[in-house]
């Protein structure tokens, strides 16, 4: 438990996006790159950076747009049970002077649910994150060097959002283990969506519906140009 930085997307550089937003609604899209992005979070408490998979996707003649997947699942405070909670602490340690509270005073705390309301606090985003290293809690699990172990052994969240990832990459064509940047040039079918942020901004997002072929693509250029 605890957070980590390390992405198991591995080295894949850093890469620009491609001309203007997709419209909202259902396209088939070409991949024109796949790179590695660091978030930001606005406004966010949490100081916690983890890159995530960037996948730019674009249709001829109409626009482009990004996709974001998480390499980790981020925990909500409700979910940290005592056993998560022990787990975490365990993981790394409690620092009382960064937390304001001595450790003896942290120990006379009788409930389990002071004691997490006193290490943590909940971002605006919704999850967990220490008030003593001001890093979000996430499940994704490790081993000794700092690699990801298998999907069976993480983390629902992180469970979740490799899920998330691995339709991406099925739709791209590829298989497990391989390249993310292989899947360049590759079809798929998504859908742009608008929805509002935690700042009450209006985003758009993508999400992928499934594989197309190079036929599909230009059929759909073709009745798009009508």
């Amino acid at each position: 438990m605890g957070t980590l930085t390390k992405s198991f997307f591995g080295a894949i550089k850093p890469k620009e996006g491609q001309g203007n937003f997709l419209p909202v609604g259902d396209h088939i899209s070409v991949v024109k790159s796949v790179s590695s992005a660091v978030p930001m979070h606005n406004d966010e408490e949490f100081t916690d950076v983890a890159s995530q998979l960037k996948t730019v996707v674009a249709v001829e003649g109409l626009g482009a747009g990004a996709i974001y997947n998480n390499d980790r699942g981020y925990v909500k405070t409700e979910d940290i049970d005592e056993e998560t909670f022990d787990a975490i602490v365990q993981d790394q340690p409690i620092d009382f002077q960064a937390l304001g509270i001595t450790k003896s005073n942290f120990a006379k705390l009788k409930h389990f649910e002071d004691k997490r309301e006193a290490l943590f606090s909940t971002s605006r985003s919704g999850h967990a994150y220490r008030l003593d290293t001001m890093e979000r809690v996430t499940d994704l699990v490790t081993d000794k060097r700092g690699n990801p172990l298998p999907e069976d052994q993480q983390g629902e969240k992180t469970q979740q959002a490799w899920a998330i990832t691995g339709r991406l990459l099925h739709a791209m064509g590829l298989e497990e283990g391989q390249d993310p940047e292989t899947g360049v040039g590759s079809h798929i079918r998504i859908r742009v969506k608008q929805e509002q942020n935690i700042n009450d901004n209006t985003i758009t997002r993508i999400t992928v519906l499934g594989p197309a072929t190079e036929e599909q693509y230009q059929e759909y250029l073709e009745a798009i140009a009508e």
